[in-house]
């Protein structure tokens, strides 16, 4: 497994016209210095250029696996550069790098050179930080809310974003699909800059469903050609598949200790497969029916939807058997694993959308009678909340473990609650032409959106 290196940057180079530095030479390995850090990762040596353009004469190149100290890095436009300095104390001497070749392991800072104008960036206040998509553009683009602004970080119109999905490191990852070809690619923001991923890999990744962050920060989705999706793994240095059929194979899901699950249509049906890191194998065994929507929890049970006897069933794999959870002749669906290991879900046994809970051994219905419920989402403390419909409005209710609590009670329609590990609450509300979304602090609520345009796919950064 490779270990997970700090940031990536993926940009396009132009020619800028400015004077050149003076040369220097890249040779043998520097001592780690504190504070700004920079590895080759590229699978050949990296060229230094005398000046930040790819036509600038070459003074030397960065080998791999040799960490090299850097004063910072500076952007021009879209364009992003490492400035090093020549570790062996020559006073005055620079070369410059592209950031598509190299990681960052230590946080380096904007800086400024002589006749290059380095813009100010928007700077975000820090964690937590909520991702979510908007429409105020014209097309859907990613944003980031900080508790004061909202800074669109995809600036990509045309190209509209799907769910954002972060990592542990706060990196945030999405995808985007073309409104005029259907084309996408898939995007990760570092926290500075957003990064094309088919750009840095010079190939067109074509992702086909959401993509998914392992715990130690590898990036995986299903994309490929319509009919043929494969499950990829980029683990910041190299592209894997790791699926390897002809078949559709799609919905990726991570455990905790680095296990990954998908669904696979390689034998004429919709099955969970299980890749350990060395081999594949079917978990499901469900030949006539169809299986969707893999989920761990965090003590390593895998839980999805799948069609027994012509019927949707809640299920759960624990390594050695597959449980029936639901075993109700109705539909259950919209599960979701609290961090104690209870599993929540959606099923319309008694005529109507209701919220059950099942704690290993048994199950409870905990939302409230002849209401339609949906999305239900945990709290780091063990609370559960899920959108409730009664007489045509949708509003965000809360369960303790013992009672139910209205949360909302608006004329309006919420929907999609989301918590982050501090207790804060994400939600949309909605009208027929305006989707806001609502942040509740743990003492007041923020309507983060303020505009008339559709803003929905939020997701807490950790």
């Amino acid at each position: 497994m490779k270990k997970k290196f700090g940031r990536w940057v993926c940009l396009l180079l132009v020619s800028t016209g400015i004077s050149s530095h003076a040369s220097a030479q890249f040779t043998g390995q520097p001592e780690p210095v504190a504070g700004c850090q920079i590895q080759n990762y590229a699978f050949d040596p990296v060229r230094v250029y005398e000046t930040p353009q790819l036509d600038a004469p070459a003074i030397g190149q960065l080998e791999a696996n040799i960490v090299y100290k850097s004063d910072g890095f500076i952007r021009l436009g879209n364009e992003t550069w490492l400035v090093l300095t020549e570790y062996d104390g020559s006073a005055g001497a620079a070369g410059f790098v592209s950031r598509r070749d190299v990681a960052i392991t230590a946080n380096c800072p904007l800086v400024s050179l002589p006749g290059i104008a380095v813009p100010s960036p928007v700077t975000l206040r820090g964690e937590p930080l909520l991702a979510y998509g908007s429409d105020r553009s014209g097309d859907y683009e990613m944003y980031v809310w900080d508790g004061e602004q909202s800074v669109n970080i995809s600036i990509n119109p045309g190209a509209n974003v799907s769910d954002p999905v972060w990592n542990t490191y706060g990196e945030l990852a999405w995808f985007t699909y073309s409104t005029s070809d259907g084309n996408g690619d898939v995007y990760i923001w570092d926290g500075q800059q957003t990064i094309n991923l088919d750009q840095l890999l010079e190939q067109d990744l074509s992702p086909g469903s959401w993509p998914a962050w392992s715990p130690d920060g590898r990036l995986t989705w299903s994309g490929g050609e319509s009919g043929s999706h494969e499950i990829y793994i980029w683990d910041g240095q190299e592209l894997t598949n790791v699926s390897q059929h002809a078949a559709n194979d799609v919905q990726p899901a991570w455990s905790m200790d680095g296990r990954l699950a998908w669904v696979s249509e390689r034998n004429g049906n919709r099955e969970i497969y299980l890749w350990d890191g060395e081999q594949t194998i079917n978990v499901s065994q469900n030949p006539r029916g169809d299986d969707s929507n893999p989920m761990w929890s965090a003590d390593g049970r895998l839980a999805w939807g799948g069609i027994v006897n012509d019927n949707l069933e809640v299920l759960v794999w624990d390594g050695n058997e597959i449980i029936n959870v639901s075993q109700d002749s109705e539909w259950d669906a919209w599960k979701a694993w609290s961090p104690d290991g209870r599993l929540a879900w959606v099923s319309t046994r008694n005529g109507y959308g209701a919220v059950y809970v099942w704690d290993g051994e048994s199950t409870v219905q905990v939302s409230e009678a002849d209401a339609n419920a949906a999305n239900p989402a945990w709290t780091a403390d063990g609370r559960l909340s899920w959108q409730s419909e009664r007489d045509g409005i949708y509003d965000i209710h809360i369960w303790d473990g013992e009672s139910v609590t209205y949360f909302t009670q608006s004329l309006e329609n919420d929907y999609s609650p989301e918590w982050n590990a501090e207790g804060h609450l994400a939600w949309i509300v909605a009208t027929d032409d305006d989707w806001d979304i609502h942040v509740w602090n743990g003492s007041e609520i923020i309507d983060i959106s303020q505009n008339t345009s559709v803003d929905r796919y939020h997701a807490w950064s950790p």
